[in-house]
């Protein structure tokens, strides 16, 4: 979630109609205020408006995120609100056609020879089942932590994934997993396993990650590529960098973005690392451009 905040007149409403549209995977929330509705202004479309009665009463049951008196009138954000907008995230990943089969391959799991998991030891010493969203992500994994340890990687569709779940669970010695986890800071959200999950639970459960995974990496492309264009190389570098480490390896832009920062800055080997990654990833127009602006010297963010 992002705070745009400023006095009034500062342009918090222009800015967020040219941020929004450059980025499907961002929002805009419709605050709730108690001011009066101005020429131009549509209800439900620039603000709840609300009496002050009305917003008493919601405050009162609970029902605002946040809220604020401003200038002699309330301004607030309504938890029914953002209920909305991540609804409206799920819906367009669990919507055809991008929504996954339930038997299609969507999970991936490392095993330990002959019939063990690989996990995590959380906090409490109790271990915790590692997922990953793409067998690249589980390799990343694997090659940071797994030290000696010969593994293999096993990919389960939803159905699958459930079943391991109910089998691990009747064993009594996994609890709990998580779902691609960063090999690089360890940080991760657990899910219990104490409740029988649906394959329609683990489709969910994937697509609030990938939303959240979606807004992450679009903040950081973002970020990286407003620094490439002022000349700022070396920071744009170091922030496509994060966020291939710590949010996504998959992204081709990122990658893109990566290798014609590396032909500003001179750095062969990185640049050599992000055209192997756009052709591992079979990102074959984006590796086209990558080939085009290094031979042509025409590099454009």
């Amino acid at each position: 979630m992002f705070v745009v905040t400023g006095p009034s007149g500062a342009g918090k409403g222009t800015l967020i109609q040219l941020v929004v549209p450059r980025f499907p995977e961002l929002a805009a929330a419709v605050s709730a205020t108690t001011r009066a509705l101005r020429p131009g202004e549509q209800d439900g479309v620039d603000y709840h408006f609300l009496s002050r009665q009305d917003f008493d009463a919601r405050i009162e049951a609970g029902e605002f995120l946040e809220w604020v008196d401003y200038v002699g009138n309330r301004y607030g954000t309504l938890n029914s609100e953002i209920d909305r907008l991540r609804a409206e995230f799920e819906s367009e990943l669990l919507s055809l056609p991008r929504l996954p089969a339930e038997d299609e391959p969507l999970l991936t799991s490392l095993v330990i020879s002959p019939s063990g998991v690989f996990t995590a030891t959380l906090t409490d010493s109790t271990p915790c089942l590692l997922i990953f969203s793409t067998p690249l992500r589980a390799a990343e994994y694997a090659r940071i932590h797994a030290g000696s340890l010969q593994l293999s990687y096993m990919s389960s569709t939803p159905k699958e994934f459930v079943q391991m779940l109910g089998d691990l669970r009747s064993r009594g010695n996994i609890q709990s997993f998580a779902l691609d986890v960063c090999p690089h800071c360890m940080t991760f959200t657990v899910l219990n396993t104490n409740s029988l999950l649906t394959p329609a639970d683990v489709l969910k459960i994937w697509a609030i990650h990938k939303s959240g995974e979606l807004a992450r990496e679009s903040v950081y492309f973002a970020s990286a590529q407003a620094a490439a264009r002022r000349g700022d190389f070396q920071e744009a570098k170091e922030v496509a960098l994060e966020a291939i480490q710590h949010v996504t390896t998959d992204s081709a832009r990122l990658h893109l973005l990566l290798g014609k920062m590396a032909l500003s800055l001179k750095e062969k080997q990185v640049f050599g690392e992000a055209q192997a990654f756009l052709e591992f990833l079979r990102a074959t127009p984006s590796a086209r451009e990558l080939l085009a602006a290094a031979e042509t010297g025409d590099i454009r963010y």
